[in-house]
C-alpha cells in the first residue's frame, strides 16, 4: 500500500478485512490473535492519516474488544484490550455523538 500512502480509506479497508477474517478464524475455534492485531496496526495507519473519522475509531474499537474477548478465552489478561476498546469508542462518540450514540427502542 506504499502508493496510496496518504488515503486512510485504504488501511481502513484492510482493517476491517482482517476484523472480519479474525471473527471468521474465531468461529473455527483458530487463534485470531493475530488478524486482530494487524487490523488495529491498519486503522492506527487509518487514525493517523484522518483522526476525525469516527467509523475508524468505532471499528478499532471493536478489533481491541474482539481481541480481549478471545484472550479471556484462551485463558490470557484482556483488561488492556478491554481498556483501549473502551477508550476508543469514547473518541468515537466524543467526535460523532449523533452517529454513534446509543439508541433506545
Amino acid at each position: 500500500m506504499e502508493n496510496d500512502a496518504d488515503r486512510d480509506g485504504t488501511w481502513y479497508a484492510r482493517g476491517v478485512a482482517r476484523l472480519n477474517w479474525g471473527v471468521y478464524k474465531e468461529e473455527k475455534n483458530e487463534d485470531a490473535v493475530p488478524l486482530y492485531q494487524a487490523a488495529i496496526e491498519d486503522f492506527d495507519e487509518a487514525l493517523a492519516r484522518n483522526p476525525g473519522k469516527a467509523v475508524t475509531w468505532v471499528h478499532r474499537a471493536l478489533a481491541f474488544r474482539n481481541r480481549a474477548s478471545h484472550e479471556e478465552t484462551m485463558g490470557r489478561d484482556p483488561d488492556s484490550h478491554y481498556e483501549r476498546a473502551l477508550a476508543d469508542y469514547g473518541k468515537a462518540f466524543r467526535l460523532d455523538s449523533k452517529r454513534i450514540g446509543i439508541r433506545q427502542s
